[in-house]
């Protein structure tokens, strides 16, 4: 008896070992064995499911970790246009690949389907991809539209330097982060009512272009109930659906420079476009903040507050010489922690700041234009001006020049 269980013993633990290695197998083939699918069809729009639209004739595309390519045909060889791929069934991927093969003669692509879904899920620690590269620069047709729910647990990461637009009310959940290029929403339905309440804006900068959401409605966008995370160089856009729309001011809750290092936000729009974010904070070890407006409208923060125990700067700038620009603090620039904070103002308008509350550092005004501070309280560091006008205003409602420097 003592020997049967002893071999009962084994094989149990046997057994256990097998299933152990049959389902690490089973994750492993997923990854291994799952299609690299690449659209090659010319003739126009077709279906997901026409097999002769892929390369060899291969299944279609279906499975988490997969990768759908649409990026081995020419859109818009004689005009521009979009291409419409018709979902017809609901599809799973890890990787979904958009581009043109000559962005010289811009195109897109449409994914619509009526009650089916598109589902991004992949085994990897990160997030799935949405990429959508090299479309051209047509602002009609350079664009990918998914116009099918998006659902998922990871959400997706924007990757690729061309516009991406969600036009259905998707269901992901996770954390939605956009590495390059823009991704445009007309309402809040759009960014998930299931994801978490943070989108990650990043990008290298430069030549290698940033991260920018794009928000495009003919009603105000009022986006106040998620946080934007920067973790690199972003972007912040607002604009209406219609070129026909009147004016319109979009809002943001909250704004956090993340991590250590630089980061930056660039803010920009449509005609008289207007931006309110409620809260700007500087996030512990974020040791560098830039705030630009790259073009005319108004930008309001509520608050500016740093969370910074060693030395930081925050740099509010434009790159536009348009006189239809304001920048405005309602509040005040609030010092949280045992850090220095020294603000530089260089720009060509006028800046408004309600009040300093308890900050230790420096305020820079290197510009052309006039920097305008409340009659609450002053930073304990120095005041200069370099260049441009330093005013502060009276308890009257009065200014007061305070420094001037050509």
């Amino acid at each position: 008896m003592a020997t049967r269980a002893r071999w009962g013993n084994r094989l149990s633990k046997r057994s256990a070992v097998l299933l152990a290695a049959a389902s690490a197998a089973a994750s492993f083939t997923d990854s291994i064995w799952a299609r690299d699918g690449t659209f090659t069809y010319t003739s126009g729009g077709t279906s997901w499911s026409n097999t002769g639209a892929w390369l060899y004739g291969n299944p279609v595309p279906n499975f988490r970790d997969e990768i759908a390519n649409f990026t081995a045909v020419d859109l818009a060889p004689i005009v521009p246009i979009a291409i419409p791929i018709n979902l017809d069934l609901s599809v799973t991927l890890g990787t979904l690949n958009f581009s043109d093969v000559n962005s010289n003669t811009p195109g897109g692509w449409t994914l619509s389907g009526g009650l089916n879904t598109l589902t991004m899920e992949n085994t990897l620690s990160t997030a799935p991809v949405i990429s959508v590269n090299n479309l051209g620069n047509s602002p009609v047709f350079s664009m990918v539209d998914i116009q099918v729910p998006i659902y998922g647990t990871q959400a997706f990461q924007k990757t690729g330097n061309s516009l991406l637009r969600l036009s259905a009310a998707n269901q992901f959940g996770g954390t939605l982060i956009i590495n390059n290029g823009t991704l445009e929403v007309s309402n809040l339905a759009n960014l998930s009512l299931n994801a978490q309440p943070f989108i990650i804006l990043a990008g290298p900068g430069g030549n290698n272009g940033f991260g920018t959401l794009s928000l495009r409605s003919d009603t105000v966008f009022d986006l106040s109930s998620k946080t934007l995370q920067i973790t690199g160089v972003a972007g912040l856009y607002v604009d209406h659906f219609t070129s026909g729309a009147t004016g319109l001011t979009d809002s943001v809750g909250t704004v956090v420079m993340m991590g250590t290092g630089s980061r930056t936000l660039n803010v920009g729009g449509g005609s008289s476009y207007g931006l309110n974010i409620g809260t700007l904070i500087l996030d512990p070890g974020n040791t560098a903040a830039v705030l630009n407006q790259l073009a005319p409208g108004d930008l309001t923060v509520g608050n500016v507050i740093t969370k910074n125990t060693s030395a930081s700067t925050i740099t509010f700038g434009s790159t536009t010489s348009s006189t239809a620009l304001n920048l405005v603090i309602t509040n005040s620039i609030k010092q949280n922690a045992a850090g220095s904070l020294s603000v530089v103002y260089s720009d060509t308008h006028q800046m408004n700041i309600g009040s300093f509350d308890g900050l230790t550092g420096n305020l820079v005004i290197n510009g052309t234009g006039a920097l305008v501070l409340g009659a609450g309280k002053l930073p304990s560091g120095s005041l200069g001006v370099q260049s441009g006008t330093l005013e502060r205003k009276q308890n009257k409602g009065e200014k007061r020049k305070c420094e001037k420097k050509k």
